[in-house]
């Protein structure tokens, strides 16, 4: 998990951009069968954007259909038959906001692509749970190995008074600060009394 920006937004929340990376990888992608791998989100937010990254090792691409399955049950088809003949993903980035979508584009798609079905479609869900990568070979003959992959999520979280750890945090800087002051006050001394002069002489 890597912490790329915070931002404090109105209402005591934060912006947050993270990636999660998965290892739960090297999955292989038989003929005709179905290869899932999981990331566990443990952080707490709601969704603004999410991209996916991802690298397969496979000698024939276009066997591939993968689809990216929220911890709700969304599913979003990223690409499926695309790459021809060509061998591999590599470091793919699946990105709403790129120039090219992932249909023009050729092995091994070391390159950032709009998938085939928006990611916009995550928008507003929770993120936190488990996330599904799933790899389906759909042809006989060449098989393959997905290698890794991650999401990055840009999210809003809680407001910051709810999160577990504010109450006590706040009830411990004013524990602090009452031990302070009452220390403080114990240290002082006494002001030292006012002697009053002596009366003057009586008058001879």
């Amino acid at each position: 998990m890597i912490l790329s920006t915070v931002t404090i937004v109105p209402a005591g929340k934060c912006q947050l951009t993270k990636v999660y990376e998965s290892t739960d990888v090297h999955k292989d992608t038989l003929d005709l069968d179905t290869a899932e791998s999981v990331i566990n989100v443990a952080d707490k937010g709601t969704i603004e954007d999410i991209n996916v990254k991802l690298t397969i090792y496979h000698t024939w691409d276009a066997d591939l259909n993968v689809t990216l399955i929220s911890p709700i049950g969304t599913e979003i088809g990223l690409f499926s038959d695309v790459g021809s003949s060509g061998d591999n993903f590599t470091e793919t980035i699946l990105d709403d906001e790129a120039d090219m979508n992932i249909t023009a584009g050729s092995a091994p798609f070391t390159d950032r692509y709009r998938p085939e079905e928006s990611l916009s479609g995550l928008d507003g869900e929770e993120m936190q749970g488990n996330w599904k990568l799933r790899v389906y070979d759909d042809f006989s003959g060449d098989e393959g190995t997905l290698g890794a992959w991650s999401i990055e999520i840009k999210y809003v979280s809680p407001p910051i008074w709810t999160l577990w750890w504010f109450l006590p945090l706040v009830i411990g800087v004013i524990i602090v600060v009452a031990i302070v002051i009452i220390i403080a006050v114990m240290r002082r001394k006494p002001a030292s009394p006012t002697i009053p002069p002596p009366p003057p002489p009586p008058p001879s």
